[in-house]
């Protein structure tokens, strides 16, 4: 009989449907069973592989980005009643021999409680072996407190808010009988394996343990393809993939600082439609074969998310507009490691904007890192390393 892998995607941005599926892929179909747990939204990617889909409720993206920018809680203690319900009836029916999980963190309690493997993949920077650091992220409360004063006491406040974001989990570890956690990382980390979709030399993990591991980025583009257009792209003009993804932001002044006729911009809006008219040099479509058009790209613009490791795989530099907490916490780091430079958007004008483009299309060191990342980059096979895993767990 083969072995059940159930696989749960937490549907509030496209990474956490994409990661799970590219690494589903890679197993082998006369050896596992494999089921996805989902909400509609981006459910189509996985159709078009052939899973088994059961359906989940998740919250949406815009209810999650709300909860973000107006500092509340992630979960609340009701939804996480209602998670755990669902997946005590779905563990009851399907029975899995394992389950992968990614960014749905009600599997810590509910796993535990029902004795089943747990594989949870999250971004490195969320790890309780990462260092802390507390950057200010796009706060609805901004627009009453001048940012100067909010950013310097922001690091006062955080300590806090990672306190009242863990409450409700807690409330339900408590009634499970299960080990409390301490923080929100530890939240993040609450499984059997953790699994980092990122590389080592970007950010420094002290003392992991085994059971975590660095898969390296976790490669995709949808099977779109734009072949007569990339044929016509110009090769006389600067050309940009400017991706949000399906949580950034968009504002006038950024639009308008990339109107410029120097510039190619093919831009990806990740199915969201915007108000803001768009100049005649842009080119825009729902989604993109991101890895396919960054052959071409001098420059990818990104809110600091998924696209990021798409255009290092390409030796492509990033400009990024990060704005919620995980993002900022990302851009920092390939700052740091000299692969692009992020701003901040609602801080940001035209000029800012067009001079911080010429300056990383002109920087030779940026251009020395990328060639070192991708040779990196290269060397991580993500797809082998969890099957691997998986083969090793359920042999």
């Amino acid at each position: 009989m083969k072995k059940k892998i159930l696989f749960f995607c937490e549907n509030v941005t496209l990474a956490h449907v994409i990661r799970p599926l590219e690494l589903a892929k890679k197993l082998k179909y006369d050896k596992y069973e494999i089921i996805f747990a989902c909400d509609n939204h981006y459910s189509d990617f996985i159709k078009l592989e052939g899973f088994k889909i059961v359906h989940v409720n998740s919250q949406s993206n815009k209810e999650f980005t709300d909860k973000l920018f107006y500092a509340k809680q992630l979960f609340s203690k009701s939804q996480i009643n209602n998670y755990l319900e669902e997946e005590f009836k779905i563990f009851d029916e399907i029975r899995p021999d394992l389950v992968v999980g990614d960014f749905r963190l009600t599997l810590g309690i509910s796993c535990r409680v029902k004795k089943i493997p747990y594989i949870s993949i999250i971004n490195s920077r969320w790890s309780t072996y990462a260092k802390e650091n507390v950057i200010l992220p796009l706060l609805n409360i901004q627009k009453f407190i001048p940012f100067k004063i909010l950013n310097s006491v922001f690091p006062l406040m955080w300590p806090f808010i990672k306190r009242t974001q863990i409450i409700p989990y807690k409330k339900f570890q408590k009634k499970y009988n299960l080990t409390k956690i301490k923080d929100i990382k530890e939240m993040y980390c609450d499984a059997d394996y953790i699994l980092y979709d990122d590389i080592q030399s970007i950010i420094k993990l002290i003392n992991k343990p085994k059971n975590h591991m660095f898969l390296g980025p976790i490669l995709w583009q949808p099977k779109i393809d734009l072949s007569k257009e990339i044929k016509q792209i110009p090769n006389d003009k600067k050309i940009i993939y400017f991706s949000m993804g399906s949580s950034g932001n968009l504002n006038q002044e950024l639009i308008d600082a990339l109107s410029d006729d120097n510039y190619y911009v093919l831009m990806s809006n990740a199915g969201k439609k915007t108000n803001i008219k768009l100049p005649n040099n842009f080119k825009v479509y729902d989604y993109i074969p991101a890895l396919d058009i960054l052959e071409k790209c001098d420059l990818c613009i990104t809110n600091g998310g998924l696209a990021n490791y798409q255009a290092f795989s390409k030796k492509v530099p990033v400009l990024m507009f990060p704005s919620n907490m995980d993002q900022y916490l990302f851009a920092d780091l390939c700052e740091k490691n000299n692969l692009g430079i992020y701003l901040r958007l609602e801080n940001s004008n035209k000029e800012v904007i067009q001079k911080t483009i010429t300056k990383i299309l002109n920087n030779e060191q940026i251009k020395e890192n990328l060639i070192k990342i991708t040779n990196e980059i290269d060397l991580y096979d993500s797809k082998k390393l969890f099957k691997n895993l998986i083969d090793d767990i359920l042999k």
